[in-house]
């Protein structure tokens, strides 16, 4: 996905798992979210971003110079990448309407239908590889 230009969102919303979806994000060039997902913010987006101008920047986080883009869509991720999904139902249930394909950490509580690409892991406790990234511990 990344390869091909893509857009991939990191999530762990659990005590302990900033670092690794931080790392995850910075290795791949992609988004990390580590805070509570606002609902409706893939569905509804305008309505939650809001109606002022979107500002397009480039890697150092520099503005365009051009100015900002009028009636931009907010950005959708093209892949997302969860490390809990349970608290994160709502943001997997969004990338479903959305045909956003998902990978997460399923544990014996976590109905694997709801994420694309179930990986079978207990997600009560990551580990942090250094130079790997996240594993189920």
């Amino acid at each position: 996905m990344v390869y091909n230009g893509g857009l991939v969102l990191f999530v762990g919303s659990r005590p302990g798992q900033d670092r690794s979806v931080v790392e995850a994000a910075r290795m791949s060039g992609g988004c990390h979210l580590f805070e509570k997902w606002v609902p409706g913010t893939i569905t509804n987006g305008k309505m939650i971003v809001g109606h002022g101008a979107v500002v397009e920047m480039d890697n150092a986080d520099r503005v365009n110079p051009q100015g900002p883009i009028e009636n931009a869509d907010p950005l959708k991720p093209d892949l997302v990448v969860c490390l809990n999904p349970l608290e994160n139902y709502i943001l997997l249930h969004e990338c479903g309407l959305y045909g956003i394909p998902t990978i997460g950490i399923v544990d014996t509580d976590v109905n694997p239908t709801w994420v694309t690409y179930p990986i079978p892991a207990n997600d009560d406790r990551l580990v942090v590889v250094p130079g790997l990234g996240f594993a189920g511990g």
